[in-house]
């Protein structure tokens, strides 16, 4: 078998490499039928030779489903890498697009909402040690009004006394 062309390896998916996994381990499964097979062969010396040479089979299997893995594992890490990139490059391309404060502030506060997956977000300011929400926004992409759900929940720690 070839080694995979290198733009292959570049596009290859963790899905892909989820799926080699599966391909490994059916083909484990498969090996170790033919050892149950070859113990029950009559001559000795060729029983032992056969279980051998499956025996350096499984190890080099043990060997490449475990790359697979540690490849499946780097291409999720990647993914999520490129993700974040993406929502870097977002909000790059708001603070260039407009000049309107407001506007930007919405863009990037979508940004961080989608790359963090959370409900909501809201930029605080700290203002003499209390926190000022300057902008909230949800999942939908709206602008938080109401002041209960713009409120923060805590304190700016230099607020506090001691």
């Amino acid at each position: 078998m070839e080694p995979p062309d290198t733009d292959d390896r570049r596009n290859a998916s963790p899905t892909q490499a989820n799926q080699l996994v599966r391909h490994i381990e059916q083909l484990q499964a498969a090996v170790a039928g033919q050892q149950r097979a070859l113990m029950r062969l009559p001559d000795e010396g060729a029983r032992a030779a056969a279980l051998r040479a499956t025996g350096v089979l499984v190890r080099q299997l043990i060997d490449l489903e475990e790359a697979a893995r540690q490849l499946e594992l780097e291409l999720r890490l990647q993914a999520s890498e490129q993700d974040r990139l993406r929502a870097l490059q977002e909000v790059g391309a708001a603070v260039n697009s407009s000049l309107d404060l407001q506007v930007v502030l919405q863009q990037v506060m979508d940004a961080i909402v989608r790359l963090t997956r959370a409900e909501r977000a809201m930029l605080l300011l700290d203002v003499g040690g209390t926190l000022e929400v300057k902008m909230a926004r949800n999942l939908s992409q709206e602008t938080l009004d109401d002041a209960a759900s713009r409120e923060p929940q805590h304190r700016s720690p230099r607020g506090r006394n001691g």
